[in-house]
């Protein structure tokens, strides 16, 4: 058995063979501190995000770049509310405690056609997951994540795909 992280594969885009890397290590990841949610306390422990691959030039998979990578959501944490632009974001669950991972997605405001540009607490759409489900965020959309274990992290892995540019 081969410990190398890359290998020579067909490239689609170079139409032959290419020595890259398909392998990305747990132990070589780099996690960062996400910022903290509005209203989250100042002490509490931050959400914290690590990229393991970032891929341009898809074209072959009708993308123009792809990455994807993990995120650890402390005790009680909460990932900010974002809203994805133009890309979608696929998101499974590694670990967690039991439909202790909350899923909140901004609704639609009532009577608009158009997408909402905001978290709303009030009226976001909410969700409880658990190890082994997937879930993703498509283009346009406002979402956040809690975790609500008191005394476990949640363990996230996602990619986020990125459309042909025009």
């Amino acid at each position: 058995m081969r410990m190398e992280e890359s290998c020579l594969v067909y490239d689609v885009d170079a139409r032959g063979e290419e020595q890259k890397q398909i392998i990305f290590r747990n132990d070589s990841l780099v996690y960062q501190s996400l910022h903290l949610a509005d209203g989250q306390a100042e002490n509490s422990a931050p959400c914290q995000a690590a990229r393991a691959f970032s891929v341009r030039g898809a074209a072959a998979c009708g993308l123009s770049s792809w990455s994807s990578g993990a995120l650890t959501l402390p005790p009680r944490g909460l990932k900010a509310a974002e809203r994805v632009d133009d890309h979608t974001q696929l998101y499974w669950v590694t670990s967690c405690r039991p439909y202790s991972l909350e899923l909140a997605i901004a609704k639609i405001p009532e009577g608009s056609d158009r997408p909402a540009d905001a978290f709303d607490d009030a009226t976001a759409q909410r969700y409880l997951l658990s190890p082994g489900d997937h879930f993703y965020v498509p283009p346009r959309n406002v979402y956040r994540l809690e975790n609500h274990a008191p005394d476990a992290d949640a363990q996230i892995c996602w990619a986020i795909l990125n459309p042909p540019r025009p």
